[in-house]
């Protein structure tokens, strides 16, 4: 059978064939694009070090190293402007720019990517020392990165690279402290950025000491942000230069900041308290004795009546009360007072915690005592709390605070291994510096609990030493 089709419908193919055959090249281009690729591959190494400099602005915060924290900032937010700036232009196709342009940032990319190397061996050194070994490397990052973007294509209006939440800053040491603020296209025509903090009472212009195409420096007066737990909200406006030669044009984004105190003044209390159970400890007459025995207010009296006699006694336990066998100067709970006879008697130990009288009649009728026996007794009563209780007080800062409380003391007499085991509770209060009260709580041995919104974790493992680990609410923001 032969199949035949209409010339349109020939047509219409052949040109679907042309199309596909001319995409064809184009797209493989765009896969294999060599710039792309570079880009790509800088991107890859500037993800992982971003994350680790992140980590390292919290431990610089926790350490209370403002110099430092201040620098891994700006470390920061050169990193951010590379990133936010090379995935803004391989969003726009940065595979259509013209051989030259590629050949340009080709080179500085290749640079940027040496030392982004470099500065990962030195950020993985860890913390100490950090700020020694950044100090030389900065400049040439940040002169490289300035490279790499002032060779990408340049957005018509700026684009800032802030997110919904803003941006999240913890109170630096000094007068002020530096906000760096990433994007695409922040400097055009050698007009410099202008910043403003947007108050309940107004407008306050701040300071702009740097700028550049990816990355604008804003510096907030420290006495703006209070001290306080809470990080204070406000926004900051910029005013950025748009494209276009003939008329300028400026356009006046704004954003949120939050900043966070340097918690001064703020204090941390820990008590350790114990309940269980103690011995209560008692001494008593033995109940078994007679009234008035020689001289004796109670005791044991026996005479022979022609034939021999013995009594024997011992500690015993009675209305409620236990033997106490380890009660000091007694005879596993028995103790006599004064013991004696006429004619042939005799006296002694009859077992543990007991004793014997005894007379007999081989020199005539004979008698035997024991006067005022006594019986050392003991008991369980709960106690709560065991004894005073064990405390600290220590001045919370960001990081980890230490507080070693006393076990054994905050036990005092009660006992472990008895019908109740002691129960152990760590209470903890965080005063402001007027020393009011902010928040409690009770924490088992062992265990753990969040404060302040989760920003304070406080850990007491089982020989009582707390871990109250603080953390910036502003660095815990998304």
């Amino acid at each position: 059978m032969k199949i035949t089709t209409s010339p349109r419908k020939a047509a219409a193919h052949a040109l679907i064939m042309v199309v596909c055959l001319q995409l064809l090249p184009l797209n493989a281009a765009k896969a294999e694009d060599p710039l792309v690729e570079q880009a790509q591959a800088t991107l890859n190494v500037l993800n992982p070090i971003s994350l680790t400099v992140n980590g390292l602005i919290d431990n610089a915060i926790k350490k209370g190293d403002s110099a430092l924290q201040k620098r891994l900032e700006q470390l920061n937010g050169i990193i951010q402007s590379a990133i936010f700036n090379l995935d803004q232009a391989l969003r726009n196709r940065i595979d259509q720019l013209n051989q030259a342009s590629k050949d340009r940032i080709a080179q500085t990319l290749s640079g940027l990517t040496d030392s982004l190397r470099q500065l990962d061996q030195i950020i993985q050194g860890g913390i100490e020392g950090l700020d020694t070994r950044l100090a030389s490397r900065i400049r040439q990052l940040q002169t490289e990165v300035g490279n790499v973007v002032a060779g990408l294509p340049v957005p018509f209006d700026p684009v800032l690279n802030v997110g919904e939440e803003g941006i999240f800053l913890v109170k630096q040491e000094g007068a002020v402290s530096s906000v760096f603020v990433t994007g695409a296209g922040l400097f055009k025509k050698g007009y410099k950025p202008q910043a403003w903090l947007i108050l309940p009472d107004g407008k306050r212009e701040l300071a702009v000491p740097a700028s550049s195409m990816g990355l604008v420096e804003v510096q907030v007066p420290n006495a703006l942000s209070p001290d306080a737990l809470q990080p204070t909200k406000r926004y900051i406006e910029l005013k950025l230069r748009r494209g276009g030669w003939l008329i300028p044009s400026y356009s006046a984004p704004s954003f949120p900041v939050h900043l966070c105190g340097r918690m001064q003044g703020y204090s941390v209390t820990a008590s350790l308290s114990a309940s269980g159970q103690v011995w209560e400890r008692r001494v008593v007459l033995h109940p078994h004795q007679r009234d008035n025995v020689k001289g004796y207010g109670k005791g044991f009296y026996i005479e022979t009546n022609n034939k021999p006699v013995r009594q024997d006694f011992c500690a015993i336990p009675f209305d409620g009360w236990d033997v106490d066998p380890e009660a000091p100067g007694f005879d596993h709970g028995l103790k006599v007072t004064a013991e004696d006879g006429g004619g042939y008697h005799d006296h002694g130990s009859a077992g543990t915690g007991c004793r014997f009288i005894y007379a007999d009649t081989r020199n005539g009728n004979a008698n035997a005592w024991a006067g005022d026996v006594l019986v050392a007794q003991k008991r369980l009563v709960a106690k709560n709390p065991c004894s005073q209780p064990s405390q600290s007080t220590a001045l919370l800062r960001y990081g980890l605070t230490q507080v070693q409380l006393d076990v054994q003391a905050s036990l005092g007499a009660c006992v472990a291994g008895l019908s109740m085991d002691p129960s152990y509770n760590t209470h903890v209060e965080v005063r402001d510096p007027n020393g009011i009260v902010l928040e409690r709580r009770d924490v088992r041995l062992g265990q753990s609990d969040r404060a302040l919104g989760g920003a304070l974790q406080i850990r007491v493992n089982a020989q009582g030493l707390v871990d109250i680990d603080l953390t910036p609410l502003c660095r815990r923001a998304p």
